[in-house]
């Protein structure tokens, strides 16, 4: 499990930052749309942030209930988590509320799903790839014998 949490994790960033990179190539090449842009890069970020702290937060109840379950006794941590992801969201929401001229209102709230929607998607696609790999074994089994 912590396999294919660093494995979406690292895919989610990558992403992430392209995203980033693209939106800062069209804030340069076209200044009209320059507010897009940032809206764009500001909710994709904090989109991010909020998906690598649930993924901490995902491993830290997998530690827990690890050691829980080789008999091991751990303190109970109580966390931020869900207040945190909501503190940032609402943050990237009041920032172009503030600043119009540098940031798209609806381009931020647009972006703030785009890490949650992401990992939806390579969900399926490594689900499928995986339901792939094991039809092939098996066809190979089957051919073997």
């Amino acid at each position: 499990m912590n396999n294919e949490l660093s494995k979406y994790r690292i895919v989610v960033v990558r992403v992430v930052l392209g995203l980033v990179a693209f939106c800062l190539l069209v804030s340069a090449a076209l200044p009209t749309h320059r507010a897009i842009a940032h809206g764009l890069i500001l909710g994709s970020i904090v989109s991010c942030i909020n998906v690598l702290h649930m993924a901490y937060k995902v491993r830290q109840l997998l530690e827990t209930a690890a050691a829980a379950g080789t008999g091991e006794r751990r303190r109970k941590r109580y966390g931020l988590g869900f207040g945190f992801r909501l503190a940032t969201s609402i943050l990237a929401v009041v920032l172009p509320l503030e600043f119009p001229h540098y940031f798209s209102e609806i381009a931020v709230m647009a972006s703030l799903v785009f890490a949650q929607f992401l990992l939806l998607i390579l969900g399926i696609i490594y689900s499928l790839k995986e339901e792939r790999m094991r039809e092939k074994a098996k066809k190979e089994k089957a051919d073997q014998s």
